[in-house]
Protein backbone atom coordinates (compact mmCIF):
# COMPACT_ATOMS: atom_id res chain seq x y z
CA UNK A 1 0.00 0.00 0.00
CA UNK A 2 1.37 3.22 -0.87
CA UNK A 3 -0.27 6.71 -0.07
CA UNK A 4 -1.85 9.64 -1.27
CA UNK A 5 -1.22 12.86 0.69
CA UNK A 6 -1.00 10.83 3.76
CA UNK A 7 -3.82 9.27 2.85
CA UNK A 8 -3.33 4.61 2.27
CA UNK A 9 -4.19 4.11 -0.81
CA UNK A 10 -4.08 0.61 -2.68
CA UNK A 11 -5.38 -0.34 -6.32
CA UNK A 12 -7.88 -3.14 -6.42
CA UNK A 13 -7.20 -4.30 -10.39
CA UNK A 14 -9.98 -6.53 -12.83
CA UNK A 15 -9.29 -8.34 -15.56
CA UNK A 16 -11.73 -8.28 -18.72
CA UNK A 17 -14.00 -10.37 -17.16
CA UNK A 18 -14.04 -8.76 -13.83
CA UNK A 19 -12.10 -11.20 -11.83
CA UNK A 20 -9.75 -9.66 -9.02
CA UNK A 21 -6.11 -9.70 -10.11
CA UNK A 22 -4.63 -8.96 -6.38
CA UNK A 23 -7.05 -9.37 -4.22
CA UNK A 24 -4.64 -10.94 -1.41
CA UNK A 25 -2.83 -7.47 -1.87
CA UNK A 26 -6.09 -5.16 -1.40
CA UNK A 27 -6.13 -4.59 2.50
CA UNK A 28 -8.18 -1.57 4.32
CA UNK A 29 -5.60 -0.34 6.96
CA UNK A 30 -6.56 -1.49 10.97
CA UNK A 31 -8.81 1.27 12.54
CA UNK A 32 -10.05 2.87 9.07
CA UNK A 33 -12.58 5.44 9.96
CA UNK A 34 -13.64 6.57 6.56
CA UNK A 35 -13.02 4.24 3.12
CA UNK A 36 -13.19 5.74 -0.26
CA UNK A 37 -13.34 3.44 -3.19
CA UNK A 38 -13.31 4.86 -6.63
CA UNK A 39 -13.40 3.83 -9.86
CA UNK A 40 -12.30 5.26 -13.19
CA UNK A 41 -14.94 5.47 -15.95
CA UNK A 42 -14.47 4.17 -19.55
CA UNK A 43 -11.77 5.33 -22.08
CA UNK A 44 -9.01 5.61 -19.18
CA UNK A 45 -6.10 3.37 -19.00
CA UNK A 46 -4.34 1.62 -15.64
CA UNK A 47 -2.28 5.52 -15.56
CA UNK A 48 -4.53 8.30 -16.50
CA UNK A 49 -6.56 6.32 -13.61
CA UNK A 50 -3.82 6.42 -11.00
CA UNK A 51 -3.28 10.29 -11.45
CA UNK A 52 -7.24 10.80 -11.10
CA UNK A 53 -7.49 9.16 -8.08
CA UNK A 54 -3.73 10.80 -6.99
CA UNK A 55 -5.14 14.41 -7.88
CA UNK A 56 -8.47 13.87 -6.66
CA UNK A 57 -7.15 13.12 -3.24
CA UNK A 58 -4.06 15.75 -3.54
CA UNK A 59 -6.69 18.46 -3.92
CA UNK A 60 -8.72 17.04 -0.69
CA UNK A 61 -5.93 16.95 1.58
CA UNK A 62 -5.17 20.74 0.40
CA UNK A 63 -8.74 22.44 1.06
CA UNK A 64 -9.31 19.63 4.12
CA UNK A 65 -6.29 18.77 6.39
CA UNK A 66 -8.16 18.77 9.48
CA UNK A 67 -10.33 15.81 8.12
CA UNK A 68 -7.07 14.24 7.02
CA UNK A 69 -5.52 14.76 10.77
CA UNK A 70 -8.52 14.11 12.73
CA UNK A 71 -9.75 10.83 10.63
CA UNK A 72 -8.21 7.58 9.91
CA UNK A 73 -8.56 7.55 6.14
CA UNK A 74 -7.80 5.16 3.42
CA UNK A 75 -8.44 4.82 -0.57
CA UNK A 76 -9.06 2.33 -2.47
CA UNK A 77 -9.03 2.89 -6.17
CA UNK A 78 -10.44 0.21 -8.78
CA UNK A 79 -8.56 -0.03 -11.95
CA UNK A 80 -10.23 -1.81 -14.55
CA UNK A 81 -9.37 -2.63 -18.52
CA UNK A 82 -10.90 0.75 -20.03
CA UNK A 83 -9.64 0.99 -23.97
CA UNK A 84 -8.88 3.92 -24.90
CA UNK A 85 -9.71 4.59 -28.13
CA UNK A 86 -6.88 7.37 -29.04
CA UNK A 87 -6.64 5.65 -32.56
CA UNK A 88 -9.57 7.04 -33.35
CA UNK A 89 -9.08 10.33 -32.63
CA UNK A 90 -5.23 10.23 -33.99
CA UNK A 91 -6.65 8.73 -37.25
CA UNK A 92 -9.11 11.74 -37.53
CA UNK A 93 -6.57 14.61 -36.53
CA UNK A 94 -4.19 13.09 -39.22
CA UNK A 95 -6.47 13.46 -42.05
CA UNK A 96 -7.47 17.01 -41.63
CA UNK A 97 -4.15 17.74 -41.21
CA UNK A 98 -1.87 18.79 -38.31
CA UNK A 99 -3.13 23.09 -38.37
CA UNK A 100 -6.58 21.47 -36.69
CA UNK A 101 -7.35 22.65 -33.50
CA UNK A 102 -10.09 19.64 -32.79
CA UNK A 103 -11.92 17.00 -34.57
CA UNK A 104 -14.47 18.63 -36.35
CA UNK A 105 -16.05 17.32 -39.18
CA UNK A 106 -16.67 13.92 -40.81
CA UNK A 107 -12.80 11.97 -41.00
CA UNK A 108 -12.87 8.96 -43.34
CA UNK A 109 -9.91 7.54 -41.67
CA UNK A 110 -11.50 7.60 -37.88
CA UNK A 111 -14.96 6.53 -39.47
CA UNK A 112 -12.49 3.46 -40.71
CA UNK A 113 -10.49 2.93 -37.74
CA UNK A 114 -14.09 2.43 -35.55
CA UNK A 115 -15.07 -0.26 -38.26
CA UNK A 116 -12.14 -1.74 -37.54
CA UNK A 117 -13.12 -1.85 -34.08
CA UNK A 118 -16.21 -2.96 -34.43
CA UNK A 119 -14.77 -5.96 -36.69
CA UNK A 120 -13.04 -6.98 -33.95
CA UNK A 121 -15.90 -6.59 -31.35
CA UNK A 122 -18.22 -8.76 -33.39
CA UNK A 123 -15.95 -11.70 -33.27
CA UNK A 124 -16.54 -11.53 -29.15
CA UNK A 125 -20.60 -12.26 -29.44
CA UNK A 126 -22.51 -14.36 -31.13
CA UNK A 127 -24.20 -14.19 -34.79
CA UNK A 128 -27.47 -11.83 -33.50
CA UNK A 129 -25.02 -9.35 -31.73
CA UNK A 130 -22.47 -9.18 -35.17
CA UNK A 131 -25.72 -8.91 -37.18
CA UNK A 132 -26.08 -5.75 -34.85
CA UNK A 133 -22.70 -4.48 -35.30
CA UNK A 134 -22.98 -5.09 -39.00
CA UNK A 135 -25.60 -2.58 -39.00
CA UNK A 136 -24.16 0.02 -36.68
CA UNK A 137 -21.25 0.24 -38.46
CA UNK A 138 -23.37 0.70 -41.85
CA UNK A 139 -24.25 4.38 -40.08
CA UNK A 140 -21.26 5.42 -38.99
CA UNK A 141 -20.62 8.14 -41.53
CA UNK A 142 -24.06 9.42 -40.78
CA UNK A 143 -23.99 9.88 -37.15
CA UNK A 144 -22.99 13.33 -37.07
CA UNK A 145 -25.40 14.71 -39.92
CA UNK A 146 -28.44 12.35 -39.95
CA UNK A 147 -30.10 12.23 -36.43
CA UNK A 148 -32.34 9.63 -37.20
CA UNK A 149 -29.10 7.24 -37.69
CA UNK A 150 -28.45 7.95 -33.65
CA UNK A 151 -30.99 5.54 -32.26
CA UNK A 152 -31.12 3.14 -35.17
CA UNK A 153 -27.41 2.64 -34.34
CA UNK A 154 -28.01 3.06 -30.53
CA UNK A 155 -30.29 0.22 -30.86
CA UNK A 156 -28.17 -2.04 -33.03
CA UNK A 157 -25.22 -1.54 -29.57
CA UNK A 158 -27.72 -3.00 -27.32
CA UNK A 159 -27.86 -6.77 -27.00
CA UNK A 160 -30.54 -8.70 -27.13
CA UNK A 161 -32.05 -10.71 -23.56
CA UNK A 162 -30.79 -13.69 -24.99
CA UNK A 163 -27.40 -12.44 -25.70
CA UNK A 164 -26.72 -10.98 -22.42
CA UNK A 165 -23.95 -12.94 -20.43
CA UNK A 166 -23.52 -15.32 -23.22
CA UNK A 167 -19.62 -13.62 -24.20
CA UNK A 168 -17.40 -16.21 -25.67
CA UNK A 169 -14.05 -15.99 -23.76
Amino acid sequence: MTEISGIPYGAARFDKEGAALNANDVKVPAGTTDLFVLSHGWNNDDAAAEKLYRELFENFAAVAPDVVKNRKLAIIGVIWPSKKFTDVVDAAVEAQGSASAGVAGNSKAADDTIKKKLDKIATMFGPEAATKIKKAKALIAKLESDPAARPVCERAAQPARSERGTRRR
